[in-house]
């Protein structure tokens, strides 16, 4: 797979690329490393270094943004590890087709991010009974049920975040869209819709449509946190238009007196119900809400409908909203409370099953005015307009989309005011936004890191940045990668019979022009292969050109039986619903060839749902004929009112600036017209081997200023004909020789299907792991929050000896690696190698996936006697190294390669251990050693054992006491090799130790220690570790208090009196152990007399032989030991003579002095914070994994 190194950047591209590729990642990493250094600089800045970046549709665009912006991410986490939080890249497209396609790239590529898509219930929703419904209904259904428990998803969804098993079902290698999504939730039975909103929380990519975005009300409802994120529009030309509408609204007069009748039905729905003084007074106060905000409604609707008004409308400064809602008592100070008014009927209403979109819509509009903006800024006045005008359908009393019942309630309010409605007088309020800058102004105050706007059309650009008021200095017009012989451009100034094409407003009413644009396509419909698209500047003069085109003159056939021989004529529907049918129709017809057609020409309109991100690919979009500049309405009001705004705030920028050069309403009026233009043309050439044509039916084409707002890409092939034969002539001649080069769907040129590419190792955490550290960022480090993989750093030079390094299912398995050349590795490797250099980052775990500890060539090939032999020529050498701290956290399902450090030959080695292979382990298959299974086998569990032994010991030590184990390793076997007389002495120094090093909550990982000793020490290292822990065990005073809550010792028969089952202490003693078991009935069960503890079961036995819970305050990681009492006896841990001392006590979770410190029942302390945060993720003790129920902490007051 290439690789690419792009400002210092390595980036892996599924493909060769092409050079317009490569630039085109080379901006997007240039806008992200500049925006970081920014950052570093200024942290409270507003993100500056944003980029605008343009690239043709079928250059790969998606792909390379895909690519560089997440092999960006990787770099900075490696570079900028644990110095503080990691960006996320958020991925916005218009519509969740398109978000779709940009998910398909994304599993082309060799990258395997965490991601998450988000969407509405619409598209996300499992459930039957809210599928079937649509928009406020769906949505009130939803709640409903989720609010009352009846959702059998959402229950299946809380019970997994609440047990932590939300994300058990991911895989490595697994990117999931939508659809897939919506499988696994049916297959497993949860929601994806909440699933997709938890997950969004540790995601790195997260995709949703950019209005989740741009409009601050969706925003707020999805709550993504975009601070310090990767923002990215792509498809970004409707970003301009869209953040206008986010900050707009139209509310007719009907929604009112829809809310008034809502209102009156909760207020009915309140005297029916008989409730208990305390419910009584809720129904009070909102029987007093609901007079009071139909009141404050009614005096709103009554003074709109007494506005006089012209039948142009009223149009008004945008401040003037304030003026409108003070009839509704709504003013700055008070809109908060009337809307939780409205909220708190609308929760009625829900509960009752009753609609409420007419409270909503007005809750919607009062929070659209009100919350963003300060209610005394000159934004209103500058930037807004309110327009109140008659409703265009002018509907009667029938047409008002009230049902009879809301219709009558309505009516019956109105009648306490002495007034009647008349319905074909009802007005509209508008309340439009000129200014797209102030919702993406509004949008970088919350500090993203930077924001990527990318499209096929965004040129002009200068108007673009100036409209959006950010800064874009990052800019590319990039241009195609198809070579002349692929594009043909040519400008039509006149038609077959001389007349001149210009579609200006006066011009399109002569019927004149209108047959010259007929008899122009007529002879297009002859000559152009396969699918023609016509493109009218607006459904106007489509229809008047179809009119005109039906009627037949005189005998001979009409233009639209003439053009109807040659290709199929299909219209765009002006009803969105109809779409898809007329374009599997546009596309039968090209591929069945009806009669003696040549295919199918397709008329649509400029700004259309047509021109708007369809891909008419191959023969499907063979020519593009532009039929005049698509203007906007020159007489609609709010374009009126648009130009007039730039008007005016250039006159005040000049004023101010007389240098400067703002866009005026004209400038404006221009360039949307060839944006148009642009994204129309953009319908065609959609891929490396497509071809096709462009005819531009419009005189003003020939004028290089017009031509200079087309695309870059092509205006290099723009050709002006002087007369229409030139037109005939070079797109017969174009088509003639590309169907010659490229055959009839390229299939001359098309390389053949690529092999599918080999994916990376996921560079993050485990799900979980991000999960977690997303949900308590308190409760991991910043280094632990951000694990990098090592191994992707090593990948590509794995890669290039792949056949020396043989794949097993669980990742590299290398040969011949023994202790000795392990720490030897770590000696060379960690000092000497920069990239690998460990201390060079204190702290810092490198967390490992799917690939071995790195090793030479050379030591791949060490015999087990050369081995051996290097091994004891290290004795007396320790590693030089600085091995990372860790905290304690549970176990990361991380792959890992080792050995054991005990000499190979060692006699209390367990000899199923010798010369055994290491292999790739995980350390969630961890399994105990067997005698019944095969050799090969008995060595491949007993290196998995090995491997989880070493990964558990590093994620419970400190660094020093990391190093004190690895010393206390190589001294063990240096007394061996020295003297073997002494081994008694030495294995007892080395289990007092062990449990010295670990303490005695860490009982499990002691336990593991003797699955790697020789079995005829089994029973002496049960001894040892026995008193080892009633020595330490004694010292905790907790012990004490938690035996006589939930021990009763019969000293006598040695029995406890608990819910028991029991386990053995290993897989070779014969001495029982009573641990916790919720599920059994109360037993006396006998217990040695020599382990007066209490061990919890696991949940899983064969990832660890015992989880072992002692009675008693210990810290996993950094124990803190009060000195040993050598003296401590069995009985002397029921003495009650001592009480806690608590002062100075370590909170087991952020290892740092208690604040608040708060006991659990089982014993343990930590920070009441700590607490609150660590039950989010599960409702263990973080210590003993003891059930915890928040509300049985105790708070320590000392």
């Amino acid at each position: 797979m290439p690789e690419y190194n792009i400002r210092g950047v390595t980036v892996n591209f599924p493909y060769q690329a092409y050079p317009c590729q490569e630039l085109y990642m080379e901006r997007v990493i240039q806008c992200l490393q500049e925006s970081v250094q920014e950052k570093q600089e200024n942290t409270t800045a507003i993100c500056s270094r944003n980029a605008l970046l343009e690239s043709p549709t079928g250059t790969g665009k998606t792909m390379c943004l895909l690519c560089s912006s997440y092999a960006w991410l990787i770099d900075y986490k490696k570079k900028s590890y644990g110095t503080g939080p990691i960006p996320k890249i958020i991925f916005t497209s218009r519509t969740h087709s398109q978000l779709t396609h940009a998910i398909q790239e994304l599993k082309r590529s060799a990258y395997v991010p965490e991601i998450v898509v988000m969407g509405s219930r619409e598209q996300m929703c499992v459930n039957p009974d809210v599928v079937s419904l649509k928009g406020f209904q769906q949505i009130s259904k939803c709640s409903s049920l989720v609010r009352s428990g009846g959702c059998k998803f959402h229950a299946k969804f809380n019970e997994m975040k609440k047990s932590g098993d939300l994300f058990h079902h991911e895989t490595e290698d697994e990117i999931e869209d939508i659809e897939d999504l919506l499988t696994k939730g049916l297959k497993h039975n949860f929601c994806p819709f909440f699933y997709a909103r938890e997950k969004q929380k540790c995601a790195e990519i997260i995709f949703m449509p950019y209005n989740y975005l741009i409009d601050p009300l969706l925003r707020k409802k999805v709550n993504v946190d975009i601070t310090n994120s990767i923002i990215i529009f792509d498809e970004a030309h409707n970003v301009q238009k869209l953040c206008a509408e986010a900050s707009s609204f139209d509310f007719s007069g009907i929604n009112i007196c829809k809310a008034i009748a809502e209102i009156e039905k909760c207020r009915s729905e309140l005297d029916k119900i008989s409730i208990d003084p305390l419910e009584n007074a809720k129904s009070i106060e909102l029987k007093s809400d609901c007079l009071d905000i139909s009141s404050a409604l009614l005096d709103l609707d009554i003074h709109l409908d007494d506005m006089e008004i012209s039948e142009d409308g009223y149009t008004a400064t945008g401040d003037t909203i304030f003026d409108i809602f003070s009839y509704a008592s709504v003013h700055p100070s008070t809109w908060e409370s009337f809307n939780e008014k409205i909220k708190s009927i609308c929760g009625f209403l829900q509960l009752k099953k009753q609609n409420c979109s007419g409270l909503e819509r007005v809750r919607e509009a009062i929070e659209r005015i009100f919350s963003d903006f300060n209610a005394s800024s000159e934004i209103f006045k500058n930037y807004f307009k309110v327009f109140i005008y008659y409703s265009k359908k002018q509907p009667g009393v029938m047409n008002t989309n009230l049902s009879s019942e809301h219709l009558q309630l309505y009516s019956d309010v109105l009648s306490t005011r002495d007034r009647k409605k008349d319905f074909r007088k009802t007005k509209t309020l508008s309340f439009w936004c000129f200014n797209p800058g102030i919702s993406m102004q509004k949008l970088a105050s919350e500090n993203p890191l930077a924001f990527i706007l990318t499209s096929g059309t965004l040129s002009p650009m200068e108007s673009f940045a100036y409209e959006l008021g950010l800064n874009f200095p990052i800019r590319l017009e990039n241009p195609h990668v198809v070579s002349k012989d692929q594009i043909c451009v040519m400008v039509a100034q006149a038609g077959p019979t001389g007349t001149k094409l210009n579609s200006s407003y006066t011009n399109r009413a002569s019927e004149t022009y209108l047959k010259e644009v007929g008899g122009t396509l007529l002879n297009l419909s002859k000559i152009v292969p396969d699918g023609l698209l016509v493109f009218f500047p607006s459904y106007t003069l489509m229809d008047q050109c179809v009119e005109l085109w039906k009627r037949s003159n005189g005998g001979a056939k009409s233009i639209w039986e003439s053009v109807n021989q040659n290709k199929t004529i299909i219209l765009e529907p002006k009803e969105s619903t109809k779409l898809n049918q007329s374009i599997r129709e546009y596309e039968e017809s090209i591929t069945s060839r009806k009669e003696k057609t040549t295919g199918a020409c397709f008329f649509a309109v400029c700004r259309g749902r047509v021109s708007e991100g369809l891909d008419f690919k191959n023969r499907n979009g063979r020519c593009c004929m532009i039929v005049g500049l698509p203007f906007p309405p020159l007489h609609d009001l709010k374009v009126k009112l648009k130009r007039d705004y730039l008007d005016e705030t250039a006159q005040r920028i000049i004023k101010e600036n007389p240098n400067a050069k703002p866009m005026t309403g004209s400038d404006w009026y221009a360039q949307e017209s060839s944006r148009a233009v642009n994204q129309a043309i953009g319908r065609i050439i959609r891929h490396r081997y497509d071809y096709g044509a462009v005819v531009l039916c419009d005189e003003r084409f020939m004028y290089q200023n017009q031509r200079k707002q087309l695309s870059k890409w092509l205006q290099p092939h723009v050709k002006v004909a002087n007369q229409f034969g030139e037109i005939s002539n070079g797109i017969s001649m174009f088509f003639k020789n590309a169907f010659q080069k490229f055959g009839l769907e390229s299939e001359k040129v098309k390389p053949p299907t690529a092999p599918a590419v080999k994916k990376l190792p996921r560079f993050s955490l485990n799900l979980t792991e991000l999960y977690r550290s997303s949900n308590g960022a308190e409760l991991l480090r910043p280094q632990q929050r951000n694990i990098y993989h090592e191994d992707y750093e090593e990948y590509r030079n794995e890669m290039g000896n792949i056949q020396d390094v043989p794949l097993t299912e669980e990742g590299i398995e290398p040969q011949g690696i023994t202790s000795s050349s392990l720490l030897q590795h770590y000696k060379t490797s960690s000092v000497n190698d920069p990239k690998r250099s460990i201390t060079k980052q204190p702290n810092i775990v490198p967390a490992r996936s799917s690939s071995s500890i790195p090793f030479n060539a050379s030591s791949s090939s060490i015999s087990s006697s050369t081995s051996s032999s290097a091994s004891n020529n290290n004795n007396n050498n320790t590693p030089s190294i600085t091995l990372p701290s860790t905290i304690d956290q549970p176990p990361l399902k991380r792959n890992v390669v080792l050995n054991s450090f005990v000499n190979p030959n060692s006699e209390f080695l367990n000899p199923q251990l010798r010369n055994a292979s290491p292999i790739t382990a995980s350390r969630n298959t961890t399994s105990p050693i067997t005698t019944s299974t095969k050799e090969s086998q008995q060595g491949s569990t007993s290196s998995k054992n090995s491997a989880e032994y070493l990964q558990q010991v590093k994620a419970t030590l400190t660094a020093d006491q990391y190093k004190e184990f690895k010393n206390l390793l190589i001294q063990f076997r240096e007394h061996n090799s020295k003297d073997s007389k002494n081994t008694n002495n030495t294995f007892l120094h080395l289990v007092k130790k062990l449990v010295g090093l670990f303490g005695v909550s860490n009982i499990e990982i002691i336990e593991k220690f003797k699955n790697f000793i020789s079995p005829k020490l089994h029973n002496s290292f049960d001894e040892i570790v026995k008193k080892q822990i009633l020595l330490h065990a004694d010292e905790d005073t907790n012990l004490k208090k938690r035996k006589q809550e939930h021990v009763q010792l019969d000293l006598v028969s040695g029995a406890i009196t608990k819910k028991t089952k029991t386990v053995p202490l290993s897989n070779t003693s014969s001495k029982p152990i009573v641990i916790e078991d919720d599920n059994t009935d109360q037993t006396n069960t006998p217990m040695d007399h020599d382990i007066p503890l209490t061990l919890e079961a696991c949940s899983d036995l064969t990832s660890s032989t015992l989880s072992a819970q002692i009675s008693m305050t210990t810290n996993s990681n950094n124990n803190i030991h009060q000195p040993h009492n050598q003296g401590a006896s069995p009985s002397s841990m029921q003495s009650d003579k001592e009480e806690p001392k608590p002062a100075g006590t370590v909170c087991t979770i952020c290892k740092e002095a208690c604040k608040e410190p708060t006991a659990a029942k089982c014993g343990h302390i930590c920070c009441f914070s700590c607490w609150q945060q660590w039950l989010n993720y599960k409702l263990e003790c973080p210590t003993c994994k003891a059930k915890v129920r928040p509300k049985l902490l105790t708070r320590l007051f000392f």
